[in-house]
């Protein structure tokens, strides 16, 4: 089997990160609910699994690291989290639903008012767009940092000091970008980072996390169990715990950590496969008769195409006959594919991590010039 589906999650995880989710699982016990050897041990694990994200991400406050099962959760509790009944969100058409179904919920119950901004000729969103959507009560700007269907996405630190400069909430999606290119949080004024720990940060699935910063009155979304005051019938004001209700994926984020250690020692020969993958597969696919490539050029190795009188599930099916595995269809991103005028038939997505390898890329190539020609 050929993997080229690392958008929708990882297709590898490295031995560390097998091993710590193994160790977690041979030692459970609950983080910080008991004085117990065992629960101490699990609290550490967490508490260095914040340390290592915040450090990763360029953020000052590990305590407001918040982990969730994924980056869904983490982007719901920052927009509910935030909201502003009356106020206006911008956000953009490159979105994913995990952004675009809560803010088109909360329009939806005339909780807000809703813009979108349109990317520019190189698929990137930066001031010059979101300028003309701004208003007296735009609260909040949510936006990606890389699309999962196109690999364009803002212009975050142009965006950060707008953001900083209205008095805006500046809320990023890094799903696709988080691992393979820094996501500089304090230095770009993002307020609220959302993760995934399963993508390119080589985590296991049921990760994620919300970073915000201490400017954001960010409030609970759900409420119960945290260990802490437990005399009070009323959820702790104090984050993690104000945010964390019931029982952490321990073993999860014990894997996510090794995950992050890794990447960190590693960073450069990564960079530089990923760098190696996407050149090869890009100059491959323009190669090819028939292809019609609608993604732009990005880092997280992320290519959409077509070919000539097939939709994309044809095309997506073939190739898993093959034993290939890429996506077809509309990526749970709606509304850029209504701007690329590809609704019907949607768009093929392969999409690259550091794990593949050049022979794999060299097949997949070969598969689709011979399913293009029949």
């Amino acid at each position: 089997m050929i993997y080229l589906d690392n958008a929708a999650t990882g297709g590898f995880l490295p031995r560390p990160v097998l091993e710590a989710v193994a160790e977690a699982l041979t030692h459970p016990a609950n983080p910080g609910r008991s004085a117990h050897e065992a629960s101490l041990s699990a609290l550490a694990r967490v508490t260095e699994a914040r340390s290592a994200l915040a450090d990763a991400m360029g953020f000052y406050d590990p305590a407001r690291v918040i982990f969730t099962k994924n980056c869904t959760e983490a982007l719901n509790l920052a927009i509910f989290g935030t909201l502003r009944r009356g106020g206006h969100v911008i956000s953009t058409v490159l979105e994913h639903n995990s952004v675009l179904r809560p803010l088109f919920e909360l329009r939806r119950r005339g909780w807000i008012t809703l813009s979108l901004a349109e990317p520019d000729q190189t698929g990137r969103v930066g001031v010059r767009q979101i300028l003309p959507l701004l208003r007296p009560d735009t609260y909040l700007l949510a936006v990606t940092a890389c699309s999962n269907v196109t690999g364009g996405g803002g212009e975050l630190e142009e965006l950060g000091g707008l953001c900083r400069a209205r008095g805006l909430l500046f809320l990023v999606d890094g799903a696709q970008a988080a691992g393979h290119f820094p996501l500089r949080m304090q230095n770009w004024g993002i307020r609220l980072l959302a993760l995934p720990g399963h993508k390119g940060l080589l985590g296991p699935q049921g990760t994620g996390a919300l970073l915000f910063d201490d400017s954001v009155p960010l409030q609970p979304v759900s409420f119960g169990g945290t260990g802490t005051d437990s005399a009070s019938v009323f959820q702790p004001s104090l984050p993690p715990e104000a945010f964390e209700s019931g029982t952490l994926n321990l073993p999860g984020i014990a894997g996510w950590s090794a995950g992050l250690n890794f990447l960190k020692d590693n960073r450069a020969a990564l960079k530089k496969r990923m760098t190696d993958l996407t050149a090869a597969l890009d100059e491959g696919l323009r190669r090819i008769p028939g292809l019609t490539l609608f993604s732009v050029p990005n880092e997280c190795g992320i290519f959409s195409f077509l070919l000539e009188g097939q939709t994309s599930s044809e095309t997506a099916d073939l190739l898993a006959r093959e034993g290939i595995c890429v996506r077809g269809g509309l990526h749970c991103a709606p509304k850029v594919h209504a701007f690329l005028r590809t609704s019907e038939r949607g768009l093929v997505r392969a999409s690259l991590s550091p794990f593949n390898t050049l022979n794999e890329v060299e097949t997949f190539l070969k598969t689709l010039a011979r399913i293009r020609t029949g």
